[in-house]
């Protein structure tokens, strides 16, 4: 199977997941299982549990599905700026920005695109799950 035939699939449970959250939740996140009516019966209270977990993972699915179906706006090299952080054609980075990186993967011998998101460990700013890596010139690029 072809990732553009995975990716109309995913689309499609995508719009199954939005239609339950249109009839489960209100707006906030806390409040996912809000709209479902359980009795007082220890059956119920451990659904009442699973389907919380359930529905917090489709959540998760929601926004990566979200995420990736989002075009690629800027790509290009970081570069350290005056004020000491790193931008992306003359796009700044701050702690907890979103940012993909094009890593070498060992295991399979290639570059890839990794998402991450860049913080600040008081000394450096660093890409999260590869801290070691040098930021500057580092390609990147960023979805909105």
């Amino acid at each position: 199977m072809k990732s553009k035939e995975v990716m109309n699939d995913l689309s499609k449970i995508a719009i199954c997941i939005n239609n339950l959250f249109e009839k489960t939740t209100s707006s906030s996140f806390d409040d996912l299982d809000e709209n479902i009516q359980y009795e007082d019966d220890p059956n119920d209270r451990m659904l009442s549990c699973e389907i919380y977990y359930i529905l917090e993972k489709l959540d998760d699915v929601k926004h990566t599905l979200d995420y990736i179906n989002k075009n690629v706006k800027s790509e290009g090299c970081l570069m350290k700026n005056s004020n000491d952080r790193y931008e992306l054609n003359n796009f700044e980075f701050h702690c907890g920005y979103s940012i993909e990186a094009l890593i070498y993967d060992s295991d399979i011998e290639k570059d890839c695109w990794v998402h991450s998101r860049i913080e600040h460990d008081g000394e450096r700013y660093y890409l999260v799950g590869h801290n070691d890596l040098v930021l500057d010139g580092v390609r990147a690029r960023i979805r909105y």
